[in-house]
């Protein structure tokens, strides 16, 4: 569109814009709106969510964390000029905040990174106006036509907070792999019912907004749903079905009571890669337990080693007790022994390719077993990604990994590494790389560590802690699809079960067991109403993330606690976060 053609490192910003809010006339009654911005001299803050002295009207529009700053093209005006004389269309007309000038509009992809003076910011998506740009012109039509040329100026978000200038040179730092062209998401948007092909690519890619790739999901369901065929790519099928035996080929104590225990095929075959963060389900031959036990840990390697490596700290009761399998894994199990393990599972990943946005991997103890296989496959790949790891245990002692995590951190200068110590040892050797804090991991550590907030999260550690800062990271301005976390266990996070009376209970019947039971309260779920019955169903994870526990429903329907992402067979359900809708059978 702009006919500038010079190198996107010769681009520069024109002039600067920014402008609070004011209220306008309009067909007889006051509008609020931010369009009306004033020309700004000198070097200008750059904050998270706004050029300094800047605010939008109406947020579900317009501002926020992805649509911070709004840039559009000199080159562009001059079109305008031509098209339509009758107005006065020049720069800051249209609302934005940076009028840039010598820099390819169609050259710029969602993911795109820039530095203007000290701020670094990344392309997120296509500006499409709302009815205040007809009132800005004094045209109300124009939105239509404005539309129609497909000259939409683009919106930044902020990664690293700063200040700019006019004059100030555009160098792009870096592009995303997929090269997804920003205004490709506005044709979607006007003729996506034409190109469900295009449609699918949108909603399957992460670097396009999530809002989007909902939106263009939802488009292409219907689609679908009308002419009976499918467009989007099937759900990915495990590496194989059930379990299979792999070998202990290594067995490696770690601080903090740890094991470390690499699986290998036992013909000497690589095994296949997985996704950075999931997890492997392992069925265990305990002696003096009736059945075998089954438990899902997170693997800790190397996604694409060939090998499987899983991290366990050893569990003890109160009263002293082991842990039944953790107590097995450590004292029992040895080098040559075999262990059988369902194929890697789980929706807690990391997408290394996604290097355009930093990480922040936040956990606490044994939670850092996902977040390392995740950091593992950060520094593997060719394209550096900011990543800050922020994790928390007792002490140095105690901290599971941590020797792993420090060295990771001093070969890559692109991995910030800080922890947090509740308890620390006043006499602990330095460390490498890390930063080290005391007290917890707590939204205001992150906070005061992060430079801005537009990163992805991914959290692994006790339910509480998680639930503390996924809250805060939301009250920070960190939308709740931009923080991705591990739900082992009943807990979750972002979500509250309230626990009430069932009046009149509800009879689940478990078939093969012989046994009814009443189910009594909005939060128990199947399982725990079984094992309450003395019914013994097999499970891994206790929140529908392995599918350990997948069960035949004979009648009834069942409503899920939260959303499992475990795949559900036909005529299943997974008791471990399912209650009854009404009357339920199942043959257990």
């Amino acid at each position: 569109m702009a006919d500038g053609g010079r190198d996107a490192a010769e681009a520069c910003v024109r002039e600067v814009w920014s402008g609070a809010p004011r209220t306008v006339r309009w067909r007889g009654e006051d509008v609020v709106t931010g369009i009306f911005k004033d020309a700004v001299a000198g070097r200008v803050p750059v904050g998270q969510f706004n050029v300094d002295g800047d605010a939008q009207a109406d947020l579900t529009v317009h501002g926020g964390w992805e649509k911070a700053v709004y840039a559009y093209a000199a080159e562009d005006y001059a079109w305008w000029t031509g098209q339509r004389p009758d107005l006065e269309l020049g720069p800051g007309v249209f609302g934005e905040n940076l009028t840039v000038a010598d820099l390819d509009v169609d050259d710029v992809h969602v993911g795109d990174r820039f530095r203007i003076g000290s701020t670094e910011l990344v392309v997120t998506e296509p500006r499409l106006p709302c009815f205040k740009l007809g009132i800005k012109v004094g045209d109300d039509d124009f939105v239509t036509e404005f539309l129609e040329a497909g000259r939409y100026g683009f919106y930044l978000a902020v990664i690293r907070p700063g200040e700019l200038a006019a004059g100030d040179r555009i160098e792009r730092t870096s592009r995303h792999s997929e090269r997804y062209p920003v205004y490709e998401i506005a044709r979607l948007y006007r003729h996506g019912r034409d190109d469900p092909a295009g449609l699918a690519r949108a909603a399957a890619l992460d670097v396009v907004p999530e809002s989007w790739r909902r939106f263009f999901g939802d488009q292409l369901g219907a689609i679908e749903a009308s002419t009976g065929q499918r467009f989007a790519p099937p759900p990915a099928s495990p590496s194989w079905s059930g379990y299979r035996p792999l070998e202990v080929v290594e067995k490696r104590t770690e601080q903090g009571d740890a094991a470390t225990f690499t699986l290998a095929d036992p013909a000497g075959e690589p095994l296949p890669a997985y996704r950075p963060g999931q997890f492997a389900t392992l069925r265990l031959d305990v002696p003096g337990q009736p059945s075998p036990v089954v438990r899902s840990y997170s693997l800790s390697g190397d996604p694409t080693g060939g090998t499987y490596s899983v991290t366990i700290k050893r569990i003890t009761s109160a009263s002293g007790e082991p842990g039944v399998a953790s107590g097995h894994l450590h004292d029992r199990v040895g080098v040559g022994d075999l262990i059988e393990v369902k194929a890697p599972a789980g929706s807690f990943t990391l997408e290394p390719t996604e290097h355009f946005r930093p990480a922040v991997l936040l956990g606490a103890g044994i939670g850092i077993t996902p977040l390392l296989s995740m950091l593992r496959a950060i520094v593997a790949h060719p394209e550096p990604r900011e990543t800050w790891v922020i994790h928390g245990s007792r002490n140095q002692a105690d901290h599971v990994a941590l020797d792993q995590l420090d060295a990771l951190a001093d070969e890559h200068p692109h991995v910030r590494l800080h922890v947090a110590h509740s308890r620390p040892d006043d006499d602990a050797p330095p460390l490498r790389a890390a930063v080290v804090h005391p007290g917890r991991v707590t939204p205001e550590l992150v906070q005061s560590v992060l430079p801005a907030s537009y990163f992805d999260y991914y959290l692994c550690g006790p339910a509480p802690m998680m639930s503390d800062l996924f809250d805060g990271l939301v009250a920070w301005g960190v939308p709740d699809h931009r923080i991705h976390y591990e739900a082992f266990g009943p807990a979750t996070i972002g979500t509250t079960i309230p626990s009430e009376p069932v009046d009149p209970p509800v009879e689940v019947h478990f078939e093969s067991s012989g046994r009814t039971s009443r189910w009594d309260r909005t939060d128990l779920s199947v399982l725990e109403l079984a094992e309450a019955s003395g019914i013994d169903l097999p499970f891994g994870c206790r929140a529908g993330s392995c599918g350990t526990c997948a069960t035949t429903v004979v009648a009834g329907e069942v409503s899920y606690l939260h959303r499992p992402s475990a795949p559900i067979g036909p005529g299943q359900t997974l008791p471990c976060v399912a209650v009854p809708d009404g009357p339920l059978a199942l043959d257990a």
